[in-house]
């Protein structure tokens, strides 16, 4: 067996990164899922949203948090998803998000507009 594992998917609404202790393999496996980029229901849920998953020559992986379609109070909208394996590429990664905070914000607010026109749009085909 591999001496580290790392999967990653893209199934549900709900992007997180998690780690799962095997007995088969020496090291958690770090399960990263990206998520469903869909906005399908007229009710915003604080654990759906998107994210992109980095990845560098080593195969290190870094899940960036696009959007969710609510956040908590003083959340970062742009992040590394919470419980990323921490390595030389998610941390050079993390401290790029948190430097150029700024600069995400605009794609930050264009998301949160288009998540509300998206609601409205489902809204209206329900109620036809």
């Amino acid at each position: 067996a591999p001496k580290e594992i790392q999967f990653v998917f893209g199934h549900t609404h709900k992007p997180f990164a998690e780690n799962l202790v095997n007995s088969h393999y020496p090291k958690p496996i770090q399960v990263i899922n990206t998520g469903g980029w869909v906005i399908d229901t007229v009710d915003k849920k604080e654990t759906y949203g998107g994210a992109i998953i980095l990845i560098d020559e080593n195969l290190h992986i870094a899940p960036v948090q696009m959007y969710r379609e609510t956040y908590k109070s003083n959340e970062a909208k742009v992040s590394l998803l919470p419980n990323t394996n921490e390595n030389e590429f998610s941390n050079r990664n993390s401290k790029m998000i948190t430097d150029k905070q700024k600069s995400f914000q605009s794609f930050s607010e264009i998301v949160d507009k288009e998540i509300d026109l998206r609601i409205i749009n489902l809204k209206a085909k329900i109620d036809k």
